[in-house]
Formats: C-alpha cells, structure tokens, sequence
C-alpha cells in the first residue's frame, strides 16, 4: 500500500538552491506564509549569511525562524574537515572559502540549542526513518545526486550539475550534494517517494536500497530534518 503526504512540489531556480526549495516545500506543507516574493524568507537568509553554500543546519534554523517543529539527525556537530579533500567541497564555487564556511556552520551548530534546534548525532536506520514517515513526518534529506536513481524518470541521463536523477549503469562521478524531500512509502513494493526540486516530474520514487546508497554516501553526513506539522 502507497502513502504519500501532500507535501507540494516546488522546482528550484538555480543550480544551488535545491535546499531553499526543499525548506520552500516545508513552508507550504505547514501553511506558513513567507511574503510577497518570499521576502521573509530572504530576510531569514540574510540574518544566517546564508549565500550560494546550503547546509543542513542552515536549513534547521531557517524552520526554527519560522517556528516549525523538527528533529534535525547527523553524524557530525559541525564541519567534517575532510571536506575540504571532496571535489564538490573545495571546487564548487558556492564554497569558494570552505575555511570561512566552516566557522559559519560550526556558529550555527554551536548555537543551535539555544534556538530551539534539537540535534542528534546519530545514524538512523531505515526502519526509523519508515517509522517517521509512518507518523506523517516528511524529512528534508541530503543525498548524493550522483548515485540517486528515480524510478519514475526517463532513462536518460540527466543534468547532473542540476542534482538530478541518473540510470543504475551510469559510471560514478563523485560525490553531489543535493535535497530533497521524502513524503511517502510502499512497504510491500520497498519503495521511497520524494519531491526532487531538481526535476519537473511531480513525484520521484526510488527503492528502499537505493535510497540507503545515496543518503549514507559520504559527504552526506547522513543528515535528515524531520518536520511535525
């Protein structure tokens, strides 16, 4: 049986504002108004010196602003420094000062409490995450674009500077770091639905595998933001 949650879907607009996106998906799933050309929501981003580099705690604390309930899961408290090794890290150009993001994010974590802002450092299971979405709890996840596979896409290959989907056989090409947003499942079918910002297509759906693959993949940090609407 499918269960899917009426989250709307909203495409990003550029090629690194898959997060926004995804926070926009939220806001709209939760009622919450963010102005005449989304201007809350900018003011929002100018008050976290958020830019081009989206990070899961930005996101964490852009819900927090809007007074949205969430549980915010990863592996690290701040800025793995190996990073700064990964390609989509130190040759992306919305991370042109990784050393500068890096004392950014690390703030932000470090001020996350005192925010209201519930982080565990810890690696769910997939259970757990079925579990949440059981209780109608989407979940905003970082994923590697790079080894995502949409079931429901065309099997060509997509845009994958735009974060897309791409076909099992496609060769790796590194890490990507992109959002989306799970809003639904198929137990029998062991089967994820999401909203990917970065395609057209209303609803992607990937297996439960595969799912796994791409959100474990390093750079990830395994991050997963839970919403309570």
């Amino acid at each position: 049986m499918t269960e899917i949650m009426d989250v709307p879907h909203i495409l990003q607009q550029e090629q690194w504002d898959c997060g926004l996106a995804s926070a926009k998906m939220i806001f709209r799933y939760c009622n919450v108004s963010l102005g005449e050309g989304d201007e809350k929501l900018m003011k929002a981003c100018k008050e976290l010196e958020i830019k081009k580099a989206i990070w899961t705690v930005d996101l964490a604390h852009l819900m927090a602003k809007f007074n949205i309930k969430h549980d915010f899961y990863t592996l690290t408290f701040g800025v793995d420094p190996k990073y700064s090794t990964v390609e989509f890290y130190n040759s992306n150009t919305y991370f042109s000062d990784f050393l500068e993001e890096e004392h950014r994010i690390n703030k932000l974590f470090l001020e996350a409490q005192d925010r209201g802002i519930i982080a565990s450092k810890k690696s769910l299971s997939r259970d757990e995450i079925i579990s949440r979405l059981k209780e109608r709890q989407p979940a905003v996840v970082l994923i590697d674009a790079s080894l995502l596979v949409c079931l429901e896409c065309d099997d060509t290959k997509q845009d994958r500077e735009f974060g897309c989907c791409q076909r099992e056989e496609e060769e790796e090409e590194g890490y990507i770091g992109h959002f989306i947003v799970a809003c639904g499942y198929n137990i029998e079918k062991e089967q994820i639905f999401y909203r990917n910002p970065a395609r057209p297509i209303d609803l992607c759906c990937c297996s439960f595998e595969n799912f796994d693959v791409a959100r474990k993949s390093h750079g990830t940090d395994e991050d997963i933001l839970f919403i309570q609407r």
